[in-house]
């Protein structure tokens, strides 16, 4: 595992650098990130249980909480409306 040491800088000041050139902190871009990849996945028609484990959520129900927070719908209703 790496120190900090590794950077030359603390968490914290890693985290404020980061948040101010992307304009989120690091656990919210991946959680952001994730998110949009399982859009994708989610038009697949895999199921939600795949499409968490695949962008590394461990349980469904952390995913779907994401998900409707990002999304503002489950995935199941982001399916049905985005079906083409």
């Amino acid at each position: 595992m790496a120190s900090q040491n590794t950077f030359f800088t603390s968490k914290s000041t890693l985290i404020r650098t980061f948040k101010r050139h992307m304009g989120l902190t690091p656990y919210k871009f991946i959680t952001y990130a994730r998110i949009m990849e399982s859009r994708a996945l989610v038009l697949q028609g895999l199921p939600v249980h795949e499409v968490a484990f695949r962008v590394g959520y461990k349980d469904d129900s952390s995913f779907i909480k994401k998900f409707k927070a990002l999304q503002g719908v489950s995935p199941k209703r982001y399916l049905a409306t985005n079906r083409k």
